[in-house]
Formats: structure tokens, sequence, C-alpha cells
């Protein structure tokens, strides 16, 4: 699209002459002056307008940094090239809401442009399209035009800050189980994860001898678990009713969508595979297994992974389960485990998966409500306000340890994690998780 204006500068100089014109009916020695002044200016628009012809031959190519965490600022930087750059010239770019521009129009210089822009909502901002404006030489006309560009996506994560070793340290005395992995899996191995055989070592134990092989071949062979040999790690997300609602201008569902994203990078890195699957009353998405950070797209693009006002349906998570984890597993459900109801549902659950797999349970506690953040930032005679978030804060903690306690036996765990060192903190968790299975 290429729009044209005549400038404010170009009705001011035409005012004048019609002014002029005016004052030559009634001195008709004005008249000469009249014609050659209309003359003059129409020479000049019509030559000025020849500008627009610069501003079709410029192309433009923009780009921005890999990532923003919310609240932080970045930098979108562009080029822009043709046979004649001209000083005068401007432009804008369309955001996606996720970004919010710290000014609406930037100047280029040189050919090179800088947008400063800040990160507003968690999710991939885009940027698709972008407006040039030049001004011609004298200032009489204003042109416009819009350029595609290649689209631009820039993901906005949560905030990636680190939990510091003293609380981290904290967080794992509350859950012994994060680093008894390999014990906790050995106690509750079953038949149905038998991978394969091979000779007998000490200190291999002796019940899992394979008795079959020993006696065919006339020497000790011991059995070997899948869980043993490859890590595969299943991330669950309730898209239920525990995900409904928004933390600071984000939708709720945006902050374990990141989460689980961010695990199974973390995963695939360290050579392990993953699957990811979205739950809610039914199944809404499921990535089965995979080496592959492009097998987890869909989880970005898909318009199912969006909270809905429903309960979450446990026993259809179960089943699939069973479906994408056949053998042992590390299991990772990110939800809401402060709501009550919830947590009634989570005491059933958690014990069943962790006959089977090493299941933990994990969730985001928001900043205003964290107990170990809350105590540090009270003052001394608090408000009747920073009273009852404070009591709030209190009644939530006892509600995570007795959570917690009471899945103990199972060797499950459900772990609250507060909402600035959200990702990171998962992300230690799930690697916890995986060295607890060394052996």
């Amino acid at each position: 699209m290429r729009r044209a204006f005549l400038s404010g500068r170009a009705l001011l100089v035409l005012s004048s002459w019609v002014l002029l014109g005016t004052f030559s009916i009634f001195l008709p020695m004005l008249l000469p002056l009249y014609i050659v002044v209309g003359a003059g200016i129409a020479a000049i628009i019509i030559f000025e307008r020849g500008s627009r012809h610069v501003l079709e031959r410029l192309s433009l190519d923009i780009s921005g940094p890999s990532r923003l965490e919310i609240r932080s600022t970045g930098a979108i930087v562009g080029t822009v090239s043709g046979p004649t750059v001209p000083h005068e010239l401007s432009l804008t770019l369309k955001l996606s809401e996720e970004l919010s521009p710290e000014s609406q129009r930037v100047s280029v210089k040189g050919g090179v442009f800088s947008l400063e822009v800040r990160a507003t909502r968690i999710g991939t901002a885009t940027v698709s399209e972008a407006r040039l404006f030049l001004t011609s030489p004298l200032g009489f006309w204003f042109f416009e035009r819009e350029v595609l560009v290649e689209p631009l996506s820039i993901p906005v994560l949560p905030s990636l800050a680190p939990m510091t070793e003293q609380a981290f340290h904290a967080l794992r005395s509350r859950h012994p189980h994060l680093h008894q992995g390999l014990r906790l899996l050995a106690r509750n191995t079953s038949p149905d994860q038998f991978l394969s055989s091979r000779p007998y070592q000490y200190p291999d134990p002796l019940r899992f001898l394979d008795q079959r092989k020993s006696a065919r071949f006339g020497t000790p062979f011991t059995k070997t678990f899948d869980s043993l040999h490859e890590k595969h790690v299943v991330i669950a997300v309730d898209v239920g009713r525990a995900c409904v609602g928004s933390i600071d201008g984000s939708p709720k569902h945006d902050y374990y969508r990141a989460a689980a994203l961010w695990i199974a990078q973390h995963a695939l890195q360290r050579g392990d595979s993953a699957s990811i699957i979205a739950f809610a009353d039914e199944i809404e998405l499921t990535v089965p297994r995979s080496r592959s950070l492009r097998a987890f797209d869909a989880i970005q693009t898909s318009s199912k992974f969006r909270a809905q006002d429903v309960a979450s349906s446990y026993e259809a998570l179960l089943a699939a389960l069973q479906r994408v984890a056949p053998q042992r597993a590390v299991v990772i459900v990110l939800t809401d485990i402060g709501l009550p109801s919830l947590q009634e549902e989570l005491r059933s659950f958690l014990p069943r998966v962790a006959q089977k797999h090493l299941c933990y349970a994990v969730g985001m506690l928001e900043d205003a409500f964290a107990l170990e953040l809350k105590i540090g930032a009270t003052s001394d005679s608090p408000s009747e306000k920073e009273y009852m978030d404070l009591l709030y804060s209190y009644w939530l903690d006892e509600s995570y340890r007795n959570l917690s306690l009471s899945l103990s036996r199972s060797g499950a765990e459900a772990i609250a994690v507060p909402q600035s060192f959200w990702m990171n903190t998962c992300v230690r968790i799930y690697e916890q998780m995986r060295t607890s299975l060394a052996a």
C-alpha cells in the first residue's frame, strides 16, 4: 500500500498563494506576481512528487533478540537498502501484543535503525509488517509505503532468574525424594519394565537374577530395566480449571507451556527423550516420545493448548501415560497444586503413577504469596492487607507441606515454585531427578 499527502508546509504555502490572489483582485499590480508564484509552486509540487520513486525502490531487513524475558527490554534492529537511502526516512513496525514499543516511530540513519521494545506478555512475539515514511527534500510531500518483511518471531519467556543455592537447598530438604530416584525405582521394580538380561556383576541385586537364562547358560544372569538405560521425561500439563486466569497480564497456561517446553529442550540437550501431554477433561494434545525439538512446535501453535474452565480428568492422563510411556519414565505434572480440590486428585493419582514411574507434581506460586519472599519483604508494622496476605501465605505453605507429607510414603512429590524462579527451578528439579537416577 502506498499513500502520498501534501505536508503542512505545502498547505501553508498554498494558503499564502491563495491570499496573494485575493489581494491581487483589489491590487491588479500583484496579478503577475500571483501567476509567477503559482507556476513556481506547481513546479515544485510536481518535482517533489517524484521523490516517491525513491521510496518504492527501498527494501528492509530486520532482526531481533533470540528471546526476551517478561518485563525485559530488547532492540529490533534492521537495515534499509536501495539505490539511494534518503536522510529524511523513518519507519514503524507492526508488533504483536507481547511487545510494547518504547517509541512509535524510529528514524533511519545511514540506512540503519534500532527500535527499543519491552516484553509485556508471555508468548511468541511477531513482527510481520513495516511502514516506511519519507518527507520530500523541500518538505512539500509526505509519502508512506507498507513493506512486507520476513516474519520475525521472538519467544517471550517468564523470568529465567535462578533461585539461590541456599533457597534451592532448602527446597531439596523439604522434598527428600528429589535425590532418591534410583532407590525409588528399584523399590518398585516390576516385570513390565523388563528390558533384557546380561551376565551378573557384583553388586547387582540378587532378587533380579534371571533364573531361566542362568540355568540355560550355566552362569548367573541378571535382569536390566529400561529406566537404567535410557531416560525419558513425560511432561503432563494441566490446561483445565487449574490454569484458568492470568498472572501479571499473561495467561496462566502460558507459564506452564513455557516451563514444559523449557524442560523438554533441556532434556533433549542432555541426550534424553521427551513427551508432552496437555489434558483437561480429556487429552487435548499429545507429543509422543521424541528427540527432536521440532516435534514440540505444535505446543506453541495449537489452539488446543488453552485453559478451559472444566475439571481435569486425571484418569484420562493415567491412560495416556500407559500409551506414551510403557516403560519407566520421569513424569512431571505441571499444575496448580495449591487448589484444595486438585490436591485431593493428586493424593489419589500420584501414588498410582509412582508405582511405575518417578513422578512429581510441580506448581507455580505467585510471588505475592510465596512465604520465603513475603517474610523478608514484610515490614515490622504491616498493614491489614499485608497481614492478611502473610496469613494466607502461611496457610498455603502449610497446605503444601501436608500434601507433600501425605505423598511421601508413595515416593511421589508435590513442589511449589515461586513465580520469579519458575523456569530455572523447573529445569533444576528435572536435573535433580535425572541425577538421582545415576547408579
